[in-house]
């Protein structure tokens, strides 16, 4: 007798926990309504880490990020602007920049004869500013010149630099 009401009563305690679905007039059971699909949307500008996106923009091997506005373009130089936060623009180039030339310029800096990091072949070295702006950030990126072929002998800087003395 005991047994059977121990057994009564774990079956009645299992059946407490349990609850019946509910669900509304009109719908088969499993077929109601379903909540709304929240559509998960990427950011265009930055991935699921946080750091900006490279564009389909290269310049001497460096790919630009999303969200620049091309200013200028002309004899090596190529000048943008962006709304970006500025740290952002920085964490940016920093890691894509091998150089040990880094000057900081207010919130900003300047990245002197860098090499975009993993550029094969012909390497162009480049100074990249990125400067604060009152809507954002500048963007200034110059292709250095490559060293002459044949540069001059000590010798021949230093009568150079005695003739342009004497004149």
């Amino acid at each position: 007798m005991r047994q059977a009401l121990l057994v009564l009563s774990l079956l009645g305690l299992s059946a407490c926990g349990r609850e019946t679905p509910v669900v509304s007039e009109g719908y088969p059971p499993g077929e109601g309504p379903s909540a709304p699909a929240t559509p998960t949307r990427e950011d265009p500008l930055y991935d699921a880490e946080g750091r900006l996106r490279e564009s389909d923009r290269v310049i001497a091997g460096l790919p630009m990020p999303v969200g620049l506005e091309l200013r200028y373009e002309g004899d090596r130089r190529h000048v943008f602007h962006s709304k970006l936060p500025i740290q952002d623009l920085l964490r940016y180039f920093g890691p894509r920049l091998i150089t040990g030339e880094v000057t900081p310029l207010g919130e900003g800096a300047v990245y002197r004869n860098g090499v975009p990091r993993g550029v094969k072949g012909g390497v162009v070295r480049l100074d990249v500013a990125i400067r604060p702006t009152p809507k954002g950030a500048q963007i200034e990126i110059l292709e250095l010149p490559p060293p002459p072929a044949d540069p001059p002998s000590p010798a021949e800087l230093s009568r150079q630099l005695e003739q342009q003395m004497l004149q």
